[in-house]
C-alpha cells in the first residue's frame, strides 16, 4: 500500500487506518505492507495499480483529471466552505467517483478529505494588490489559471520542488492545506498563512477493480467493512485535524490571517465560479447533475449525505 505523503498527513493516515481495518476486518488475510512518501508520480501509481505492481494506492484526487474532469470537482474554489459543506459535495459525488474509476479499471476503497487549502506566503497578504506578482506555487493548473488571471505568477508544481524553489526565490508562496509535516516544512520558509480556505480537497485510496473481484466475496465484503470504516473515520477528525493543524502553525511562529479581506475575498470567488462555468462545460450531465444537487440541496443534505435523495437526482445521474 502507497501513498507519495508522509505518514503524519491525511493521505498517509488513510493509508494506515484503512490498513488496520483490513487486517481486522479479514482476521489477517490482508497483512499490508505501507510505504509513505513514494517517489513514484500519479501517472505510475496508476499503472502499478492496474498491473498488480502495487495493490492500493493512495493518489489526490485532483490528479485524477487525466481520467476524467470529474476529479477536479474537490478542487473547484470556494464550491465547499466548511467540513459540512465538503461532506455532503463527496458523498453525492461518490457514485460518479466509482463509475469513472471502474471504467479505468480502478477500485475506490476510502475518499479522505483534506482540511481547507490556503496561502502560505513570505509577505502577509492583506489585499488582492499583495496577490498581483506573487510568484506562487498551486496544486493543479485549474488553482493556477485562477491566480494567474488575478495577476499572479502561478504554476502547478508537485510539493517535491516546493522547498528548492522557495530558497532560490523562484517562487514566494504556495497554495496548500500545509497538513502534518507538510505544515512544518512550509512554516520554517513561508512565516504567513492566509486562511482563504480556497478548496477542501480529497484524496483517494484505489486498488485494481479486477483484482478486488477476484477475491472471495466475503474478502470483498470485509474489505468494504473496513474502507467504509475508514472513510467514516477520516471525516470525524478533520474537524479537529484543521484545529490542530492551526495551533501548529502558531507554535511554528506562523501569523494566520483568518479571515480574509473582503476585496481578495470576492476577488477569487469571481475568479472561482468563473472556473466552476468553465468546468461545466466539459463534463458529462450525470457529473453536472452532481454539481447542481449539491447547490440545491446542500443545506437540506447537512452533513449527513444519503443514497436516497429522490427520484429526479438519481434520474439525473442516469
Amino acid at each position: 500500500m502507497v501513498t507519495a505523503y508522509p505518514q503524519d498527513t491525511v493521505s498517509g493516515n488513510s493509508l494506515r487506518v484503512f490498513a488496520e481495518r483490513a487486517a481486522i476486518e479479514t482476521r489477517g488475510y490482508v497483512g499490508p505492507h505501507l510505504q509513505y512518501r513514494s517517489h513514484r508520480g500519479t501517472g505510475q501509481l496508476l499503472l502499478d495499480v492496474q498491473s498488480g505492481r502495487v495493490d492500493v494506492a493512495d493518489v489526490f484526487g485532483g490528479d485524477l483529471a487525466v481520467l476524467d474532469p470529474l476529479f477536479e470537482l474537490s478542487t473547484l474554489p470556494f464550491l465547499a466552505q466548511n467540513e459540512a459543506e465538503a461532506s455532503t459535495l463527496e458523498c453525492l459525488a461518490e457514485i460518479e467517483y466509482r463509475r469513472a474509476l471502474a471504467s479505468a479499471g480502478l477500485h475506490l476503497l476510502v475518499m479522505s478529505p483534506w482540511p481547507p487549502t490556503g496561502l502560505w506566503s513570505r509577505k502577509p497578504i492583506s489585499s488582492i494588490r499583495d496577490v498581483v506578482d506573487l510568484k506562487i506555487r498551486t496544486y493543479d493548473q485549474a488553482s493556477a489559471s485562477v491566480f494567474a488571471n488575478m495577476g499572479a505568477h502561478a504554476v502547478s508544481l508537485p510539493m517535491g520542488d516546493m522547498k528548492r524553489l522557495v530558497r532560490t526565490g523562484n517562487i514566494n508562496a504556495v497554495l496548500s492545506s500545509g497538513d502534518g509535516a507538510v505544515g512544518d516544512t512550509l512554516a520554517g520558509m513561508l512565516p504567513n498563512f492566509a486562511d482563504v480556505r480556497y478548496a477542501f480537497p480529497v484524496s483517494l485510496l484505489l486498488m485494481s477493480e479486477e483484482r478486488f473481484r477476484a477475491l472471495p466475496a466475503e474478502v470483498q465484503q470485509q474489505l468494504t467493512s473496513a474502507s467504509r470504516a475508514a472513510q467514516k473515520a477520516q471525516w470525524q477528525a478533520l474537524p479537529e485535524r484543521m484545529e490542530t493543524n492551526y495551533a501548529r502553525m502558531r507554535e511554528n511562529g506562523v501569523s494566520v490571517q483568518d479571515p480574509i479581506t473582503v476585496d481578495l475575498h470576492a476577488a477569487l470567488e469571481r475568479e472561482g465560479q468563473a472556473r466552476a462555468l468553465e468546468w461545466s462545460g466539459r463534463v458529462r450531465p450525470a457529473v453536472r447533475a452532481v454539481l447542481a444537487a449539491y447547490r440545491n440541496r446542500a443545506a437540506a443534505v447537512g452533513n449527513e449525505c444519503r443514497r436516497s435523495l429522490g427520484d429526479d437526482f438519481n434520474g439525473g445521474l442516469g
